[in-house]
């Protein structure tokens, strides 16, 4: 019998959840990313410049990011259909011809920035966001020459041009009766700035001059990306309280675990989430990501310097790994923290539900409670089926040895078979079920009846590690792991370890094209994704995430995304 189960990492157990939430909407921006190569990415270690527009931005936005290599190289790498994109989803309506008015002059930085939620302020006659479009310039004369014919073109198709000195810059925006639609300025030989409003102009060029007024002087984006510049080709700030208030929508509140009220951030209580998209020597891109809480939950010290060492048991196919410690910690504070999410917690209770009824078994009780030391679990493929199975290790402890006699027990109260024999050389035990079927009269006129024994778990006393399987195959395949080749020995796997850093909190492990169909399978919606965009399993080979250690109020988390 094959078990459906979510399994999860302990990946600093308090905000694991917000963090796999962040790093899900950074894959859904790294569709123009499939197509890096080693030497492509070589050239981007070359070209990624410093961020420089956030003097724009104020300090208050809900949402900015920065692509910081030059567009124009940017084309060359994606190709013209995906460079299309990018262009069509920056300029929007615009009518701005990028090859002949921008890509002569254009510059190593773009950034994008939500200014306000309404512009004017006025709720009564509705509400305009504020956009702002900051894009380097590397010669200024050239880019007023062509923003001065791009105008006149404007103005002789009868739209209704304004002029204005302001601070010193020249704007320049056209009107309709309805209202504003595009807005410039050059200001002085670095930036060329384009919005949807004069006054989001005007706010930008204040925030020059007024240094406290923009984001530079964001405590939390200095927290974010003050000690990260080595590398950069992009970036993402995000502050959560307006970004919900702009959007009508309510932030969810979650009270803290009453065993860990010190160590526990409430989901309210998230301020801003921030990534930083870098190159590596590799076949891939680094995100680091960072989650600032209002909460001053206290800085924690990452548990591991290396993989455990349970990791030796699971097959190098496998297609989703997670390895760390105490399980039972992370279990308490996931289940609280997915509380008030009506999807995730429904899938997650939803698996629960099906292990429960299959084993007989209370899942967080007779299984995650005991498990507080090393542990690795996996979903292997399997070729004869849909749905892959499980393998789960375990270093022995007398909580373990005692849960495992519990488990004996479980499966004897419900009239199930425990049996042992040996694969492999390797003694293993087997909980079975036996069913019979009827198939008709025999030539003696007895009853033919085939018996079968359906295996409901398997479990095995290896060393310092017991195994737990769905089936006598993976088992077999985690015991030839350990002799032959496992998944510590993975290319991917090792090529994410060496780009993350040493100390950590353990490994979450994707490997996308294998797991897209068992994904769609148990989360439909992730067929919409791909469909719509074709950024998760299209050229992403492979995920690994981790959390590392974090300072008061703030924590951490890594992703390395391997393209083929």
């Amino acid at each position: 019998m094959k078990i459906k189960i979510l399994t999860m990492i302990k990946l600093r157990s308090d905000v694991s959840f917000f963090t796999v939430c962040l790093l899900l909407l950074v894959m859904l921006t790294l569709g123009g990313c499939s197509w890096l190569t080693n030497s492509k990415i070589e050239s981007f270690v070359e070209t990624a410049t410093e961020q420089k527009a956030s003097i724009f931005v104020s300090r208050d936005t809900p949402l900015m990011a920065s692509l910081l290599i030059n567009p124009n190289s940017l084309e060359k790498l994606v190709g013209p259909k995906k460079f299309n994109q990018l262009k069509n989803t920056l300029l929007g309506n615009s009518d701005i011809d990028y090859r002949r008015e921008i890509k002569p002059w254009v510059g190593d930085e773009v950034t994008f920035a939500v200014t306000t939620p309404d512009i004017d302020r006025d709720s009564s006659n509705g509400q305009q966001t504020g956009i702002l479009l900051a894009v380097a310039t590397k010669d200024a004369e050239l880019t007023t020459e062509i923003l001065e014919l791009f105008w006149q073109k404007r103005g002789v198709a009868g739209e209704n041009l304004a002029f204005e000195s302001y601070q010193g810059v020249k704007l320049i925006y056209s009107q309709t009766q309805e209202s504003i639609s595009l807005a410039t300025a050059v200001v002085g030989d670095e930036f060329v700035l384009f919005a949807n409003h004069p006054k989001v102009l005007r706010d930008a060029i204040n925030n020059v001059q007024v240094p406290k007024l923009n984001i530079n002087g964001n405590p939390n984006f200095q927290k974010a990306f003050a000690n990260s510049q080595e590398g950069r080709i992009g970036l993402v700030f995000a502050n959560i309280p307006q970004i919900f208030d702009s959007t009508g929508m309510k932030q969810p509140t979650l009270p803290l675990l009453e065993e860990t009220t010190a160590e526990t951030p409430r989901l309210n209580s998230l301020q801003d989430l921030a990534t930083i998209l870098k190159v590596t020597r590799g076949e891939g891109l680094v995100a680091e990501n960072t989650l600032i809480f209002a909460d001053k939950i206290p800085a924690t010290s990452p548990t591991l310097s290396e993989p455990v060492a349970a990791l030796k048991f699971i097959p190098v196919a496998s297609s989703f790994v997670a390895a760390s410690t105490d399980l039972n910690n992370f279990w308490q504070q996931f289940s609280t923290l997915i509380s008030d999410n009506t999807i995730v917690s429904n899938l997650v209770n939803q698996s629960v539900k099906k292990l429960a009824t299959n084993w007989g078994i209370d899942l967080p009780e007779d299984i995650f409670s005991w498990v507080k030391g090393e542990y690795a679990v996996a979903l292997l493929p399997n070729p004869e089926q849909l749905q892959p199975d499980l393998i789960f290790v375990v270093k022995k402890s007398p909580e373990v040895t005692e849960a495992i006699a519990h488990l004996d027990e479980i499966a004897t109260a419900q009239d199930d078979s425990l049996g042992a024999f040996t694969l492999d050389n390797q003694k293993i035990y087997a909980w079975t079920q036996l069913t019979s079927n009827f198939v008709g009269k025999g030539k003696t006129g007895i009853d033919d009846t085939i018996i079968k024994a359906e295996v409901k778990g398997v479990h095995a006393n290896v060393g310092k590690y017991e195994i737990f399987t769905t089936s006598v195959e993976a088992m077999d395949e985690a015991l030839k792991a350990a002799e032959k080749s496992n998944f510590l020995e993975r290319n991917d796997f090792q090529e994410s370890v060496a780009v993350l850093p040493q100390f950590n909190d353990g490994y979450l492990f994707l490997d996308l094209p294998e797991l897209q169909q068992f994904l769609e399978g148990e989360i439909p919606f992730l067929r919409l994704i791909e469909l719509s965009g074709k950024v998760l399993f299209e050229d992403l080979r492979s995920l690994t995430l981790t959390n590392i250690g974090s300072e008061v109020g703030v924590r951490r988390a890594n992703v390395f995304l391997r393209f083929n």
